[in-house]
Protein backbone atom coordinates (compact mmCIF):
# COMPACT_ATOMS: atom_id res chain seq x y z
CA UNK A 1 0.00 0.00 0.00
CA UNK A 2 1.68 2.93 -1.24
CA UNK A 3 -1.19 5.41 0.35
CA UNK A 4 0.93 6.79 3.15
CA UNK A 5 3.87 7.82 0.74
CA UNK A 6 1.92 9.64 -1.61
CA UNK A 7 0.51 11.73 0.95
CA UNK A 8 3.75 12.51 2.19
CA UNK A 9 4.81 13.13 -0.88
CA UNK A 10 2.37 15.47 -1.64
CA UNK A 11 2.71 17.38 1.61
CA UNK A 12 6.78 17.43 0.77
CA UNK A 13 5.96 19.28 -2.77
CA UNK A 14 3.13 21.64 -0.94
CA UNK A 15 6.12 22.60 1.26
CA UNK A 16 8.95 22.52 -1.43
CA UNK A 17 7.47 23.53 -4.55
CA UNK A 18 3.91 25.48 -3.81
CA UNK A 19 0.39 24.26 -3.59
CA UNK A 20 -0.32 24.49 -6.98
CA UNK A 21 2.80 22.41 -8.20
CA UNK A 22 2.45 19.72 -5.72
CA UNK A 23 -1.19 19.16 -6.92
CA UNK A 24 -0.40 19.43 -10.83
CA UNK A 25 2.42 16.40 -9.49
CA UNK A 26 -0.38 14.23 -8.22
CA UNK A 27 -3.02 14.80 -11.36
CA UNK A 28 -0.11 13.23 -13.23
CA UNK A 29 0.48 10.46 -11.18
CA UNK A 30 -3.35 9.30 -10.91
CA UNK A 31 -3.51 9.39 -14.97
CA UNK A 32 -0.40 7.66 -15.07
CA UNK A 33 -1.51 4.62 -12.47
CA UNK A 34 -5.18 4.45 -14.06
CA UNK A 35 -2.92 4.00 -17.40
CA UNK A 36 -0.38 1.76 -16.18
CA UNK A 37 -3.73 -0.40 -14.71
CA UNK A 38 -6.01 -0.10 -17.63
CA UNK A 39 -3.01 -1.14 -19.59
CA UNK A 40 -2.23 -4.25 -17.42
CA UNK A 41 1.40 -2.79 -17.06
CA UNK A 42 1.74 -4.52 -13.75
CA UNK A 43 -1.01 -7.16 -12.78
CA UNK A 44 0.10 -6.57 -8.81
CA UNK A 45 -0.97 -2.90 -8.78
CA UNK A 46 -4.02 -2.66 -6.40
CA UNK A 47 -7.51 -1.20 -7.86
CA UNK A 48 -7.40 1.66 -5.68
CA UNK A 49 -5.75 4.73 -6.79
CA UNK A 50 -3.23 5.72 -4.18
CA UNK A 51 -3.76 9.49 -5.20
CA UNK A 52 -7.53 8.87 -4.69
CA UNK A 53 -6.81 9.51 -0.63
CA UNK A 54 -5.49 12.75 -1.06
CA UNK A 55 -6.74 15.61 0.60
CA UNK A 56 -5.92 18.26 -2.79
CA UNK A 57 -4.51 21.89 -1.63
CA UNK A 58 -7.54 24.55 -2.33
CA UNK A 59 -6.56 26.87 -4.89
CA UNK A 60 -8.08 29.94 -6.39
CA UNK A 61 -8.09 31.26 -10.35
CA UNK A 62 -5.49 33.61 -10.74
CA UNK A 63 -7.39 37.15 -11.50
CA UNK A 64 -5.12 38.70 -13.80
CA UNK A 65 -7.12 40.06 -16.69
CA UNK A 66 -7.22 43.78 -17.57
CA UNK A 67 -10.27 45.70 -17.95
CA UNK A 68 -10.85 47.79 -21.28
CA UNK A 69 -9.38 51.18 -19.45
CA UNK A 70 -6.41 49.25 -19.20
CA UNK A 71 -5.58 48.37 -22.33
CA UNK A 72 -4.43 51.72 -24.39
CA UNK A 73 -2.11 51.62 -21.35
CA UNK A 74 -0.51 48.20 -21.91
CA UNK A 75 -0.55 48.65 -26.03
CA UNK A 76 1.99 51.66 -25.23
CA UNK A 77 4.25 49.78 -22.74
CA UNK A 78 3.90 46.23 -25.89
CA UNK A 79 5.20 49.52 -28.49
CA UNK A 80 8.19 49.87 -26.40
CA UNK A 81 9.30 46.60 -26.76
CA UNK A 82 12.62 46.29 -28.62
CA UNK A 83 11.79 43.04 -30.63
CA UNK A 84 9.24 43.75 -33.20
CA UNK A 85 8.21 39.72 -33.41
CA UNK A 86 7.13 39.85 -29.55
CA UNK A 87 4.82 42.89 -29.82
CA UNK A 88 3.18 41.04 -32.65
CA UNK A 89 2.84 37.52 -30.68
CA UNK A 90 1.50 39.76 -27.17
CA UNK A 91 -0.73 41.27 -29.50
CA UNK A 92 -2.17 38.11 -31.31
CA UNK A 93 -2.50 36.54 -28.13
CA UNK A 94 -4.34 39.17 -26.76
CA UNK A 95 -6.99 39.58 -29.99
CA UNK A 96 -7.41 35.81 -30.23
CA UNK A 97 -7.68 34.77 -26.81
CA UNK A 98 -5.96 31.59 -27.96
CA UNK A 99 -3.47 29.55 -25.42
CA UNK A 100 0.55 31.44 -25.59
CA UNK A 101 1.65 28.13 -26.22
CA UNK A 102 -0.31 27.32 -29.57
CA UNK A 103 1.01 30.52 -31.05
CA UNK A 104 4.54 30.18 -29.93
CA UNK A 105 4.26 26.82 -32.89
CA UNK A 106 2.18 28.35 -34.89
CA UNK A 107 3.43 28.05 -38.57
CA UNK A 108 2.87 29.68 -41.95
CA UNK A 109 1.83 26.78 -43.30
CA UNK A 110 -1.22 26.73 -40.56
CA UNK A 111 -2.75 29.99 -41.92
CA UNK A 112 -5.51 29.54 -44.38
CA UNK A 113 -6.23 33.26 -45.91
CA UNK A 114 -9.00 31.81 -48.03
CA UNK A 115 -10.71 31.07 -45.19
CA UNK A 116 -9.45 33.56 -43.04
CA UNK A 117 -8.18 30.94 -40.20
CA UNK A 118 -5.28 30.08 -38.76
CA UNK A 119 -5.26 25.98 -37.72
CA UNK A 120 -3.96 25.05 -34.40
CA UNK A 121 -3.63 21.13 -34.71
CA UNK A 122 -1.76 20.13 -31.59
CA UNK A 123 -3.76 22.41 -28.83
CA UNK A 124 -4.37 21.68 -25.22
CA UNK A 125 -6.21 18.22 -25.30
CA UNK A 126 -4.26 16.88 -28.22
CA UNK A 127 -5.16 15.94 -31.74
CA UNK A 128 -8.70 15.34 -31.03
CA UNK A 129 -9.29 18.65 -30.17
CA UNK A 130 -7.84 20.46 -33.13
CA UNK A 131 -9.89 23.89 -34.02
CA UNK A 132 -9.48 27.20 -36.58
CA UNK A 133 -9.20 30.55 -34.99
CA UNK A 134 -11.05 33.21 -37.13
CA UNK A 135 -9.08 36.21 -38.50
CA UNK A 136 -10.42 39.88 -37.56
CA UNK A 137 -9.01 42.39 -39.87
CA UNK A 138 -6.43 43.46 -36.49
CA UNK A 139 -5.60 39.91 -36.45
CA UNK A 140 -4.75 39.49 -40.20
CA UNK A 141 -2.94 42.83 -39.81
CA UNK A 142 -1.08 41.55 -37.37
CA UNK A 143 0.00 38.54 -39.20
CA UNK A 144 0.91 40.98 -42.51
CA UNK A 145 3.89 42.69 -39.63
CA UNK A 146 4.89 39.98 -38.15
CA UNK A 147 5.66 38.17 -41.41
CA UNK A 148 8.20 41.10 -42.05
CA UNK A 149 9.47 41.41 -38.38
CA UNK A 150 10.50 38.19 -38.86
CA UNK A 151 12.68 38.16 -41.65
CA UNK A 152 14.25 41.15 -39.59
CA UNK A 153 15.00 39.09 -36.72
CA UNK A 154 15.62 35.22 -37.38
CA UNK A 155 15.29 35.19 -41.29
CA UNK A 156 16.23 31.36 -41.58
CA UNK A 157 13.27 30.35 -39.85
CA UNK A 158 10.83 32.96 -40.55
CA UNK A 159 9.58 31.33 -43.66
CA UNK A 160 8.44 28.25 -41.55
CA UNK A 161 7.58 29.72 -37.87
CA UNK A 162 4.92 32.42 -37.37
CA UNK A 163 7.03 34.22 -34.65
CA UNK A 164 10.18 33.03 -35.02
CA UNK A 165 12.43 33.15 -31.99
CA UNK A 166 15.75 34.53 -31.42
CA UNK A 167 18.95 33.68 -29.80
CA UNK A 168 18.63 31.02 -27.03
CA UNK A 169 14.88 31.99 -26.54
CA UNK A 170 14.75 29.67 -29.90
CA UNK A 171 15.90 27.05 -28.97
CA UNK A 172 14.39 23.89 -27.84
CA UNK A 173 14.69 20.46 -28.82
CA UNK A 174 12.39 19.51 -31.85
CA UNK A 175 10.84 22.93 -32.15
CA UNK A 176 14.28 24.94 -33.18
CA UNK A 177 12.86 28.67 -34.50
CA UNK A 178 10.18 30.10 -32.94
CA UNK A 179 9.50 31.74 -29.82
CA UNK A 180 9.62 29.49 -26.77
CA UNK A 181 9.71 31.37 -23.57
CA UNK A 182 7.36 34.49 -23.89
CA UNK A 183 7.81 35.59 -21.04
CA UNK A 184 8.59 39.55 -20.32
CA UNK A 185 9.68 41.31 -17.41
CA UNK A 186 6.76 42.55 -15.58
CA UNK A 187 8.47 46.33 -15.42
CA UNK A 188 7.96 46.36 -19.31
CA UNK A 189 5.04 44.78 -20.10
CA UNK A 190 2.47 43.95 -17.21
CA UNK A 191 0.49 41.10 -19.05
CA UNK A 192 0.96 38.36 -21.13
CA UNK A 193 0.35 35.25 -21.96
CA UNK A 194 -2.38 33.78 -19.51
CA UNK A 195 -3.07 37.22 -18.58
CA UNK A 196 -4.43 38.22 -22.31
CA UNK A 197 -6.17 34.76 -22.57
CA UNK A 198 -8.33 36.24 -19.29
CA UNK A 199 -8.66 39.61 -20.31
CA UNK A 200 -9.90 38.19 -23.94
CA UNK A 201 -12.53 36.52 -21.90
CA UNK A 202 -13.22 39.36 -19.30
CA UNK A 203 -14.08 41.97 -21.98
CA UNK A 204 -16.04 39.38 -23.80
CA UNK A 205 -19.36 39.96 -22.41
CA UNK A 206 -18.97 43.79 -22.69
CA UNK A 207 -18.41 43.25 -26.33
CA UNK A 208 -21.54 41.49 -26.94
CA UNK A 209 -20.20 37.79 -27.18
CA UNK A 210 -22.79 34.79 -25.84
CA UNK A 211 -20.76 32.15 -23.32
CA UNK A 212 -21.28 29.52 -26.27
CA UNK A 213 -19.68 32.00 -28.69
CA UNK A 214 -16.49 32.56 -26.64
CA UNK A 215 -16.51 28.54 -25.71
CA UNK A 216 -16.18 27.94 -29.15
CA UNK A 217 -13.72 30.73 -30.08
CA UNK A 218 -11.37 30.07 -27.30
CA UNK A 219 -12.08 25.94 -27.61
CA UNK A 220 -12.69 25.61 -24.56
CA UNK A 221 -14.05 22.35 -23.39
CA UNK A 222 -17.64 21.77 -23.32
CA UNK A 223 -19.45 23.25 -20.31
CA UNK A 224 -22.23 22.24 -19.92
CA UNK A 225 -24.54 18.71 -21.24
CA UNK A 226 -26.14 20.69 -23.64
CA UNK A 227 -23.06 22.03 -25.07
CA UNK A 228 -21.85 18.75 -25.74
CA UNK A 229 -24.60 18.22 -28.63
CA UNK A 230 -23.39 21.12 -30.30
CA UNK A 231 -21.31 20.28 -33.46
CA UNK A 232 -18.56 22.83 -33.69
CA UNK A 233 -17.24 22.82 -36.82
CA UNK A 234 -20.72 23.19 -38.04
CA UNK A 235 -21.02 26.52 -36.89
CA UNK A 236 -20.90 29.13 -39.42
CA UNK A 237 -17.51 30.33 -40.35
CA UNK A 238 -18.91 34.02 -41.15
CA UNK A 239 -20.56 33.75 -37.78
CA UNK A 240 -17.25 33.27 -36.17
CA UNK A 241 -15.38 35.79 -38.07
CA UNK A 242 -18.24 38.74 -37.62
CA UNK A 243 -17.80 37.59 -33.70
CA UNK A 244 -14.20 37.78 -33.53
CA UNK A 245 -14.06 41.16 -35.39
CA UNK A 246 -16.47 42.45 -32.52
CA UNK A 247 -14.31 41.67 -30.21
Amino acid sequence: DHTPEVRKRHRELSTESGPSSANGAMVFLRRVYNYARKRRLDPKLPHFNPVDSIDFNPQQRRDTAMGAAELAGWYRRLMKLPNPVRVEFHLFCLLSGSRPGALTVARWEHLDMKRRVLHVPKPKGGERRAFDIPLSRAMIACLARVRRAGRMVNAVNAAEWIFPGEGARSHKPGFEGHIVAYQEDREALPKFGGDLRQTYKTLSPEAGLSKTDVMILMNHADGDVSDGYMTRSKVAEAYLRGQQETM
